[in-house]
């Protein structure tokens, strides 16, 4: 995949973008160009399963190998911006290592708390 295809589904670099990965399936990341090729950084994989109540549960866990970027060689199955804050929201606690806690100011969490 390259930047003229990029352009042409209309995704900008610097985004968060979720991406369907030939063999690994779904990924989240932001999306970067660097020489005409699009690299994706601070990945999680998307991993969506069942509460035991019927609910819906998602985890963000890493990529294994644990890489910090990989470059889309090929174009993915499909590719689009998430608009959903409770998803965006997640993505920024499972990358980061400062958590806003409503309230209370700024508190330093490990990049993968175990919960």
């Amino acid at each position: 995949m390259n930047v003229i295809e990029l352009n042409k589904i209309g995704i900008t670099s610097e985004k968060i973008c979720i991406v369907c990965v030939e063999s690994l399936g779904l990924v989240i990341g932001k999306v970067t160009v660097v020489d005409d090729l699009v690299k994706i950084t601070k990945i999680k994989v998307i991993q969506v399963g069942q509460t035991s109540e019927g609910g819906i549960q998602m985890r963000l866990p890493d990529v294994l190998g644990l890489p910090e970027e990989f470059y889309l060689i090929r174009s993915p199955l499909f590719m689009y911006e998430p608009k959903d804050p409770k998803l965006l929201d997640a993505y920024n606690k499972a990358t980061s290592i400062i958590e806003v806690v409503p309230a209370h100011g700024l508190k330093l969490v490990p990049p993968n708390p175990t919960k």
